[in-house]
């Protein structure tokens, strides 16, 4: 499937918003002109949400990519439900549809630089992907949460089997912090927000459900 370049897309967002806000401005937001107007704008941006749903470059993916139904899930290092999701409805979703071929879910996490140990967990995570390591990964930050410990994040790392020269060669990357940096940036201005935030194919979905509501949805969205 194809890559998309997210930089264009968030300046496309900038420019709808503020069409809209000019529009609302000039005439005001009771126009019916302007407010069908407001409407096609929104519509555009609905399809950029649904455009940054494509696969990005290097994100965690797991599952079959050709698989019937894609998954993402927003989180973030710190967020109790989003830990939650992955201790009670992850490992579910892994056998029952995503080592069966029927899912594809890929992982990204709303990072923001002003904290500094959520976004060196990120990076953990997406060089963990790079190894063949997320599930252990997972079990790994889950038992230490809400810690997020550099030095515990690093020790797992390297005991988990990565070198240290690889360790630190992808730490101090600073095109990789970017490129997580910018996509959740993007995800933000595009009103992703809340975490945890699912996509089951088009289907939005805020907050940790139970099981039985997810299994719901994927079925809904296999059929």
């Amino acid at each position: 499937m194809k890559k998309i370049n997210l930089l264009l897309i968030i300046q496309v967002q900038i420019i709808f918003v503020l069409v809209i806000y000019l529009l609302v401005e000039k005439e005001g937001p009771g126009d019916i002109e302007n407010k069908a107007k407001i409407e096609k704008i929104q519509d555009k941006l609905r399809n950029g949400e649904l455009e940054l749903l494509q696969p990005l470059e290097n994100e965690i993916s797991l599952g079959e990519h050709d698989s019937t139904l894609r998954v993402v899930f927003y989180s973030r290092p710190d967020c109790k439900y989003c830990d939650q999701f992955l201790k009670e409805v992850y490992p579910n979703i892994k056998t029952d549809y995503l080592d069966k071929g029927y899912v594809t879910l890929a992982i990204r996490y709303l990072t923001h630089p002003s904290k500094p140990k959520s976004l060196y967990a990120t990076k953990c995570a997406h060089l963990a992907h790079e190894y063949g390591l997320t599930d252990a990964y997972l079990d790994f930050s889950g038992s230490i949460f809400p810690d997020l410990d550099t030095l515990k994040y690093h020790e797992f790392m390297i005991n988990a089997g990565v070198p240290q020269s690889s360790f630190e060669s992808f730490m101090r990357d600073q095109e990789i912090e970017e490129q997580i940096v910018r996509n959740a940036s993007i995800a933000r201005g595009l009103g992703i927000s809340q975490t945890p935030t699912i996509y089951f194919g088009e289907r939005k979905v805020v907050g940790n459900k139970d099981y039985s509501r997810i299994k719901t949805l994927i079925e809904e969205q296999l059929q």
